[in-house]
């Protein structure tokens, strides 16, 4: 019927398109750059949404990154304390939190404030915390707080770059680990090339007791446009592997 816009439901999520533009056109170099929806949820709330190509939503884009969470799905046990250091618009803390379980936790950060409301409306999981902010948001942690931590696009270049790293090496617990997912141009703003990433990580691991051999470049199967770094962190002296 005239005037009335297409409705997508998923998983009890309704989302109602604003404007005649489709997603992928307004996505497109020749579009707006911008797609809004009205989104009502299960509970009854309500908010309005807005797509561009830094704020991706699974329900409608699909899960284009979930290759990279399922990259660290080997590394992941029930009880965990996980980190997501760029979590977006929530689908892939969503799916860690998930997999750690209820004896486990997430604490997931973006510097979107958008991205966290929607994340916070759409995944109201007990075991994950989705918050604004980046690394400063966890400066607050004691050492060894995470048994893991996934950055996955967050941006690394300039002269902070190794101060980040650095502090997300300080959270993760003996024998723990550090999944870095980054595209592999180094034309984007979190682009990273296979050797920026080692000498970036050996950069701000300089001084902890990581073997070269630790270190492991992955592809990651579905995802060719990014690559994976992984860094293991020893296991305490005496600790049963």
């Amino acid at each position: 019927m005239l005037g009335l816009h297409p409705t997508l439901v998923v998983s009890g999520v309704r989302y109602r398109e604003r404007g005649r533009e489709s997603l992928r056109r307004a996505l497109s170099s020749r579009g707006s750059g911008v797609k809004e929806y009205d989104v009502e949820f299960p509970d009854g709330k309500r908010t309005r949404i807005r797509c561009t190509p830094d704020r991706l939503y699974a329900d409608l884009s699909g899960p284009l990154l979930s290759p990279a969470y399922l990259a660290c799905d080997p590394l992941i046990r029930p009880g965990m304390r996980l980190l997501d250091a760029s979590c977006g618009t929530g689908y892939g803390a969503a799916w860690l939190a998930e997999r750690v379980g209820p004896s486990g936790a997430v604490v997931a950060l973006d510097r979107d404030l958008e991205s966290i409301r929607f994340a916070r409306l759409r995944y109201p999981l007990g075991n994950v915390s989705f918050e604004p902010g980046g690394i400063e948001s966890v400066m607050g942690e004691t050492d060894g707080a995470f048994a893991g931590v996934l950055a996955c696009g967050v941006p690394l270049r300039g002269q902070d770059a190794t101060r980040i790293v650095g502090e997300w090496w300080r959270l993760i617990a003996p024998g723990g680990w550090l999944l870095v997912v980054a595209p592999l141009s180094t034309e984007t703003p979190t682009g990273l090339g296979a050797i920026d990433a080692r000498d970036l990580l050996a950069r701000a691991i300089v001084g902890s007791p990581v073997d070269d051999d630790a270190k492991e470049t992955r592809t990651i199967p579905g995802l060719s446009t990014h690559a994976a770094w992984l860094v293991r962190k020893p296991p305490a002296p005496g600790a049963i592997a």
